[in-house]
């Protein structure tokens, strides 16, 4: 949910790679039981909440202060990962301009 309401596969796909040290699971594999349970669908390669209410009723089950903290790490992370790809910086700056906020 940090990454907002929707999200490619190649975000998560790069995501996974740089990030599989951090995360306790892996990305990918828990998609398809979101998307069992009724959590996300998927369109395309685009996946995305079914409703705005589950959107931001995980993303407040989540601690303001990890919260932040996880939008600092991916933000950095999608940064020194992204290459020349404009989308990827964009969403490295959105996540940390949401890290900045309020600090």
């Amino acid at each position: 949910s940090c990454l907002g309401s929707q999200v490619d596969i190649a975000t998560l796909e790069l995501l996974n790679r740089c990030m599989y040290e951090s995360f306790p699971f892996d990305i990918l594999d828990e998609l398809s039981l979101a998307i069992k349970e009724g959590i996300l669908e998927k369109a395309g390669p685009i996946y995305q909440f079914t409703h705005d209410i589950i959107f931001q009723t995980i993303h407040e089950l989540i601690p303001a202060s990890r919260r932040k903290e996880i939008h600092k790490v991916l933000g950095l992370t999608l940064l020194e990962a992204a290459a020349d790809d404009q989308a990827v910086h964009l969403l490295a700056t959105d996540q940390i301009n949401v890290y900045c906020k309020d600090s």
